[in-house]
Formats: C-alpha cells, structure tokens, sequence
C-alpha cells in the first residue's frame, strides 16, 4: 500500500478547490507509505525541501491535519491493530471520528466488504470526507475485489453522501515507438458511465491495447458524508427504478421504497458534461499521436518502400 500518482494528482486537484481546508484530523486504512519514485512530486505538493524522505504522518501534517491516525494489521507507522473484517466500534470500543478517512488500496483486501465499509462511515464525521482509491479492471489475483462504479454510486445514494469527485486512473498500455506503461502522471480522468466506452472505441482502433492480464485501472471517488445515520447497506439502485422493463425485478423488501431513480440523478449527472475525446487527447494525447505517426513506419509502409527501391 502506498501514496503514489493516484493519490497525489487527486490531491493536487482537490487542495486547491478547498475540499480539505477545513480538515483536522485523519485516519487511513492501510499504514499507508510514499514509494521513493513518488516522494518529488509528494514533498512538492506540501512544499516540503528536506533531503530526507517525506513520511506519511509528516505529509499529511505539512498538508493542515493535526491528528493522524492509521489502521494496518501489522501495527507499521505505530498503527491501530484492528481487524477490518469486525465492526471495530464494538469489537475494540473505538469510537473517535475524523474529518477524512482515506481508502487508499486496503478495503479489497479485506474479505467482510459490509463491514469495512461500516467502519470507513463510523470513522467519518458530519460532514466529513470519505476518499477512497480502489482497483477496478484486472490486477489478477492482487486482491478479492475489483470495484464496479455502480457500488460507488449506490453506497453514495443509500447513505446520504455527496459525491465531491469521481476518478479514473489509465493503466492502459498504448501501441508506439516508446511502449507507454499506463498511468496518466498528469492528472486523473473525469469518470462517468461513457468514458470505458470511448476506451472500448480507441482500442478497436489500435490506439490503445490492452488484454484481461496486462490492464489494470482504479477508481477513486471523494464523498461528504452528510448525516450521521447508521449505515445502509445499498441494493443495487437500477432495480429499484420505477421502469416498465424492470418491474418484474422490482424488490417487495421493506426500507428500499424511498430509494428511487430520481435520488440517484444526481450523482449519474456527475461529469455528465465531460468531453471524454477531449479529456484523453490532453491526458494521452503525445502518446495517440505518437500511433499516429507510427502508422507512416509500419511494417506494411516500410516494405512498400523497400519494394519500391528494389524494383528501382
């Protein structure tokens, strides 16, 4: 588990919006570090100078926090030794609440979800910050769970939090002269439900390639929790939806009638304006158009020439 590009670009993108001006204290699952490849662009962000290597406590403190706090089983970085699978509150009697509980790479390990995501909404504040980082395509056998954005949504939807930012991390290899190794270092994509479309459109055509094995991408997504009500375990949204092609599946369970479509409009607005062609060429741009050249030095063109010279 780490603070890599991820979580920094994110970082670098919500500080100035003033997302964490008003946060105090953290907690994070996973006694998070910060890779030496990735301690520049960290000790930037907090305007740190020192030769020495930035750890994560002091990171978040030059970042405005002044309580740290983090939950690991193997107790690094003087951590809470609690087992996430249990609710904490009432296995440990740990009840203290924070203004950011981060999710960074640690909930997919853990194989009780109910309970891991019960404990990141116990951890938060009113109007506290939830943020989460979590795989979504391939990572074969890294952990137990991949993440569906539909969770996301429907975690959001039936515990009354304001989704403030949905992300895509690219970990998608690209055909050119340089192999391009996934990650967008830049900044994050703006996700909504058409963006793997459009990926799915600029792999056919060879721009990007990718397979079930050498893909990998993440989620991440930054709540505002927004009431202090126990949790609520979500059923999925899209049956609960009042639509003559879904009412044969429509629940008959109590406490899911207040849950509609219209509830959920909101946050399946989120970057409903994006122009994703646009977003991936300023992302990846350097890289499409490298393909683009490379199509003039194909193998095909290439021996067109030589064809043409010989006969010459």
């Amino acid at each position: 588990m780490g603070i890599g590009h991820q979580a920094l670009m994110t970082y670098e993108e919500i500080i100035p919006k003033g997302y964490l001006g008003k946060c105090e204290s953290i907690i994070e699952l996973g006694a998070q570090i910060i890779p030496s490849n990735y301690q520049q662009r960290a000790k930037n962000l907090v305007k740190d100078d020192n030769k020495n290597e930035l750890n994560t406590r002091d990171f978040y403190l030059k970042m405005g926090f002044k309580n740290y706090d983090c939950i690991d089983a193997d107790g690094t970085n003087n951590a809470l030794v609690f087992d996430l699978n249990h609710n904490i509150q009432k296995k440990y009697n740990f009840q203290k609440k924070y203004d950011l509980v981060t999710n960074l790479g640690t909930s997919e390990h853990v194989f009780n979800q109910k309970n891991c995501f019960l404990n990141i909404h116990n951890l938060a504040k009113k109007d506290g910050l939830i943020f989460n980082i979590l795989p979504f395509e391939g990572q074969f056998n890294h952990c137990y769970f991949n993440y569906h954005p539909v969770f996301f949504y429907d975690l959001a939807l039936f515990n009354n939090y304001e989704i403030l930012g949905f992300w895509y991390y690219s970990c998608r290899s690209a055909k050119k002269f340089a192999p391009y190794d996934g990650y967008n270092f830049d900044k994050p994509f703006k996700y909504n439900n058409d963006l793997l479309k459009y990926f799915d459109r600029i792999s056919k055509q060879n721009k990007i390639s990718c397979t079930p094995l050498d893909n990998d991408s993440h989620l991440g997504v930054l709540y505002k929790k927004k009431s202090d009500s126990d949790f609520m375990d979500p059923f999925q949204s899209i049956y609960l939806e009042d639509d003559e092609n879904l009412k044969r599946y429509k629940t008959k369970l109590e406490n899911y009638d207040k849950y509609s479509k219209d509830l959920n409009k909101k946050n399946l607005l989120l970057n409903s304006n994006v122009d994703h062609s646009k977003q991936i060429e300023e992302l990846l741009g350097n890289r499409i158009w490298n393909f683009k050249l490379s199509k003039l030095f194909s193998k095909k063109y290439l021996q067109r020439i030589k064809d043409l010279l010989f006969k010459k």
